[in-house]
């Protein structure tokens, strides 16, 4: 990453499939229609799409030659030559035909993160154990190369849990457990094939966006996976569920338990009782009072205040990543911001980030109250400490992404017009 400003129009793309036997196949600009990536907060892998003509190649058709499971590497130079930002596995991979554009073949991509994605696994864990190193066993177990790793902070350990189901929601709740118990938020990420453990915000230096560059910007609120109180509490199974002579339990009737009780969030009183229960007899507790506790506290952090979508769409930075600082200066955004998600087009040189407003990736720092209290807005703690880096700004010209990309396909001719015409294909 460059530590000085950039300058945005000169951005270029490359993408390469990585052939068995070692040769190098580039892909021609010329033959793509569309190229894009994606990056999310809901899914640990990062996506790439890609759309081009099934053209010929020295080792056949591109939908011979680019198969399940080929490597493809994506580049990109912002002035200062190629750099190997993205690697992934072709993961789907097909030809489309209409009458008006003829054949074309489609794929998508993902770095090595999807195979965990994609498992499901079995798990279990004492009370007490150490989450980073119950982390990096998972990740062993799954034949990942560890890069770059931040500890945690103290008292990240784990209740008791038995776990069944995804490997994303696993390493999800255990990030979850870290971060109500204090030791810091992190995430996965996968950085030149190897998976790296990261603290959100580590990028020097931290990119200033105004309206003079900004395209379109967002700020949606919605309360749809909102809950206001949460019961803990286990399913009666047929037979006496209180002490009345000859009372049989109705299907799902709550039985009177020691972990019978109500946890309130702070929107209680504002938007009425939404409700979510959690069961003592959940798959993911082993007769362990405190893993239901911790349990709640992650869900109520998770779900217990609406949602606040902010997005701006403005010209790319080919490594801008999830996890890092922008400051924005834009519509309701001002001030640094963490990025939750990145989708890139990269043919029309654009990219959409998606920001979190409560100083973390992830997830919101709730502030607890009783049963009885009175929860609302003021109750909220979204105070927010960053690092301190220069902020640089970006170089751009009038006429936004159009421009961009019309200046860089004018720039690419002409040089390419200027050496003779030569063969090298100077990106996208």
């Amino acid at each position: 990453m460059p530590t000085s400003g950039i300058d945005i129009t000169r951005t270029r793309y490359k993408l390469n499939a990585l052939l068995p036997r070692g040769s190098v196949l580039e892909i021609p600009s010329a033959i793509v229609d569309g190229i894009g990536t994606e990056e999310l907060n809901t899914e640990l892998a990062v996506r790439l799409t890609a759309t081009m003509q099934n053209a010929m190649s020295p080792w056949g058709y591109m939908n011979e030659v680019i198969a399940l499971g080929v490597h493809l590497q994506l580049m990109a130079d912002w002035g200062e030559g190629y750099t190997d930002i993205w690697q992934g596995i072709c993961w789907s991979s097909g030809l489309h035909a209409t009458s008006r554009e003829g054949m074309r073949f489609e794929l998508t991509a993902y770095d090595v993160l999807r195979r965990l994605t994609q498992s499901k696994d079995d798990y279990m864990t004492n009370a007490g154990d150490d989450a980073m190193t119950f982390l990096k066993q998972i990740l062993t177990d799954y034949e990942y190369d560890l890069g770059v790793v931040f500890p945690f902070g103290p008292n990240s350990t784990l209740p008791q849990y038995k776990f069944t189901g995804s490997m994303a929601e696993l390493v999800n709740t255990i990030f979850q457990n870290v971060f109500v118990k204090g030791g810091g938020e992190f995430y996965l990420r996968s950085r030149l094939g190897k998976v790296e453990i990261m603290a959100p915000g580590q990028n020097q230096p931290i990119y200033f966006v105004d309206g003079q560059i900004a395209e379109q910007w967002d700020d949606i609120e919605d309360m749809s996976q909102l809950i206001t109180e949460i019961r803990v509490g286990g399913v009666a199974p047929p037979g006496p569920a209180d002490d009345t002579p000859d009372h049989l339990a109705e299907p799902g009737e709550l039985a009177v338990s020691p972990q019978g009780q109500i946890i309130t969030g702070p929107y209680r009183q504002r938007f009425g009782k939404i409700r979510e229960v959690i069961n003592t007899s959940s798959q993911q507790t082993v007769d362990d009072p405190s893993a239901v506790g911790d349990t709640a506290s992650i869900m109520m952090d998770a779900r217990g205040e609406p949602t606040r979508q902010q997005k701006v769409v403005m010209p790319d930075i080919p490594f801008l990543r999830r996890g890092d600082w922008v400051h924005f200066h834009v519509g309701t955004l001002d001030g640094r911001y963490i990025v939750s998600g990145v989708t890139r087009d990269i043919a029309n040189h654009k990219m959409t980030l998606t920001v979190n407003n409560n100083g973390t990736l992830n997830f919101r720092q709730i502030k607890r109250q009783s049963t009885h209290g009175v929860g609302g807005p003021t109750d909220e703690d979204q105070s927010v400490r960053v690092r301190v880096y220069p902020e640089i700004p970006l170089k751009v010209q009038p006429g936004g992404t159009a421009a961009i990309a019309a200046e860089a396909t004018a720039e690419a001719r002409s040089v390419e017009q200027s050496s003779g015409g030569g063969n090298e294909d100077l990106g996208f």
